[in-house]
């Protein structure tokens, strides 16, 4: 076993902190929607919204994980090997995608899964969908594995992107984030090497 199970679903976890806590995984646009509309309520809905897409477009692993769970042992560390270099690539890029604020609701939930694919937040749990279903095979531990990491990772996201847009939108005020401003989107960027690097360090060192 590469990494032990409560290893596994405890970094899924923190890595979905940690992407919430990103104001480009969403809870930024969420106070915007909810100032634009002078209300507390858009504020969560748009989280929610939000957080439907990125929680689908994880979704959409589910297919890949159960087709290859008999190759989780080269899936794990190329997995991992594609999240070093992803994250490479947005610390070096000098451009940033933008989608605009100006989105419907219906817009959101399309808007939430991009975000997921084009943030990384996607990327990050793939090589733990393999090391996860690594210790209890075939699909139908990748199916269950895969779910139970999606719970995971998209729970402690969401929570904690409501968190941020409620604490601004109604106790710090919009212009907090002048004096309060964190690089959350370089941080992520290090942190998404510094995982693949683990997994891929961890899956060498057991074999």
């Amino acid at each position: 076993m590469v990494l032990p199970e409560e290893v596994i679903a405890s970094t899924v976890i923190y890595m979905g902190l940690i992407h919430g806590a990103n104001p480009t995984s969403g809870w930024l646009l969420s106070v915007h929607r909810g100032m634009m509309n002078k209300s507390r309520g858009e504020v969560f809905i748009t989280v929610g919204l939000l957080g439907a897409g990125h929680t689908l477009a994880m979704l959409s692993l589910l297919p890949i994980s159960i087709a290859t769970s008999w190759l989780n042992s080269v899936t794990a560390p190329a997995s991992a090997v594609a999240l070093i270099a992803f994250g490479a690539y947005r610390l070096l890029r000098r451009t940033h995608w933008y989608f605009g604020l100006k989105r419907s609701r219906l817009e959101m939930i399309p808007l939430g899964a991009a975000l997921g694919v084009v943030h990384g937040s996607i990327p990050s749990v793939m090589p733990f969908f393999a090391l996860y279903c690594s210790i209890y095979g075939g699909a139908t531990g990748s199916l269950t594995g895969g779910l139970y990491m999606i719970a995971l990772h998209s729970t402690a996201s969401v929570l904690v992107m409501a968190s941020f847009a409620a604490s601004v939108y109604l106790v710090l005020g919009i212009g907090s984030l002048k004096r309060l401003w964190i690089d959350f989107d370089r941080i992520w960027s290090l942190i998404l090497v510094g995982i693949g690097a683990w997994v891929f360090a961890s899956w060498i060192f057991n074999h």
